[in-house]
């Protein structure tokens, strides 16, 4: 069953910014669907050494099923949170969660313009369709952590830790570097809905906000009695502040990641489509 605003907050942003009410109920609809398709138990993942004994089409296919499923059930995860988060009135772990699903919108998007030239074709380039596995890999196992090394010898990742955090044990896969994703949402954003600039604008405050900066600080200022100009640290944030992170920040985060949530349906014919026809049967050496 998927979670609904309160109806105390729903009025209280409605109340202050008309136009958020729509945008509410977007963010449920998106969630709902999420609910709906794409949390779907199962496990996809094979061993590396049957891989080789698998034709280059089904390893392809499975691998974009579980990106679509990974972006599924993290978004929809994710969304669960923004909700909770929202109605339990707790604004630092809100931007956390509000930033985490610019990250992976832009991710979700990038994958999808990958796959992009996999539409209405037969691939027949046994090179190509190799290139476009690696591709996948990173999407859906790419890191910048050394998750093998970590469940095979804990001790010893930490240990290159010690030495130091830019040597660390390399991860298998290298992930896409996380700015480059969100500014490449903020142009496709910019081009699709006409509002430009806002994708950047919303990740950069949030990023401010959750980091150890000055962002971190706002939520708390209040302007002190009697002293015109000067402002005081409270120790809790204000309401007007955690409405103003609402209304300007967080709601248009969630509403950005319910808008670009197409992709993920997008990928459903490319993966049934896709028909691959090298002139190597596996992905391995053998014929």
């Amino acid at each position: 069953m998927e979670v609904k605003f309160d109806d105390a907050v729903r009025k209280e942003l409605v109340q202050h910014a008309p136009a958020s009410g729509a945008k509410l109920d977007a963010i449920e609809l998106g969630h709902a669907e999420l609910f709906e398709h794409y949390l779907h138990p199962g496990d996809l993942l094979v061993d590396p050494a049957q891989l080789e004994l698998l034709p280059l089409g089904p390893v392809v296919r499975m691998f974009m099923r579980q990106a679509q499923l990974n972006f599924g059930r993290r978004l929809w995860t994710l969304l669960d949170d923004f909700i909770h988060l929202t109605n339990a009135s707790r604004p630092y772990a809100l931007a956390m969660v509000a930033r985490a699903l610019i990250e992976t919108t832009a991710k979700l998007v990038h994958f999808r313009e990958k796959c992009r030239p996999l539409e209405n074709r037969v691939e027949t380039d046994e090179a190509k369709i190799r290139a476009f596995l690696t591709e996948i890999d990173k999407v859906v196992y790419g890191s910048r952590f050394d998750w093998a090394s970590l469940l095979k010898s804990p001790q010893t990742l930490i240990d290159s830790y010690g030495k130091s955090m830019k040597k660390s044990l390399p991860a298998r896969v290298e992930a896409t570097n996380v700015i480059t994703l969100v500014e490449s949402l903020n142009k496709r954003h910019a081009q699709e809905f006409d509002e430009v600039g806002m994708v950047g604008f919303l990740y950069s405050y949030l990023s401010d906000l959750v980091h150890p900066a000055a962002g971190g600080d706002m939520l708390v200022i209040r302007p002190a009695p009697g002293l015109p100009g000067v402002v005081r640290f409270g120790a809790t944030p204000t309401r007007e502040s955690i409405r103003f992170l609402l209304l300007k920040a967080a709601v248009p985060s969630a509403e950005i990641c319910c808008r670009h949530m197409l992709a993920l349906s997008q990928l459903t014919p490319l993966i049934e489509g896709f028909t691959s026809r090298p002139s190597n049967a596996g992905t391995g050496t053998r014929a």
